[in-house]
């Protein structure tokens, strides 16, 4: 017996998927980033970072992970090789820790593809990333 593959569908009016296994991705180009970077593999490491600790705010113009302390270095790293510059980190209570930095294109960017805070999802263009 073989398997199916299904095409995934859109279910709503932000592009999310209903996933039955195994499932085919319409093939969609990956857009073109609109800031620099020198690492395309920590770059999409940060995408993942941000769907799972992110923020981001228009306002002040900063992208914030909000993270245990003993995660900082290894994501400052990660920032610092992406190309990110000015990273600031700030003490949270207890053993919590935001890691920021500023992009307004990354912020602008990072939202239409990726969502906000509390209304995330993944790109389809993801899931034919390199």
């Amino acid at each position: 017996m073989g398997w199916s593959y299904y095409l995934a569908e859109s279910s709503n009016r932000r592009n999310r998927w209903n996933l039955q296994s195994p499932t085919v991705f319409p093939e969609e180009e990956q857009p073109d980033f609109p800031f620099e970077y020198n690492d395309l593999e920590s770059l999409y490491w940060i995408f993942g970072l941000y769907q799972a600790e992110g923020s981001s705010s228009l306002k002040s113009g900063q992208i914030i992970f909000s993270i245990h302390e003993d995660e900082v270095d290894t994501v400052v790293q990660i920032l610092s090789k992406a190309i990110f510059n000015n990273i600031g980190v700030n003490q949270k209570k207890g053993k919590g820790k935001d890691v920021y930095f500023s992009s307004k294109p990354f912020i602008e960017f990072i939202r239409e593809h990726f969502g906000k805070c509390k209304d995330k999802n993944i790109p389809v263009w993801m899931f034919g990333a390199p």
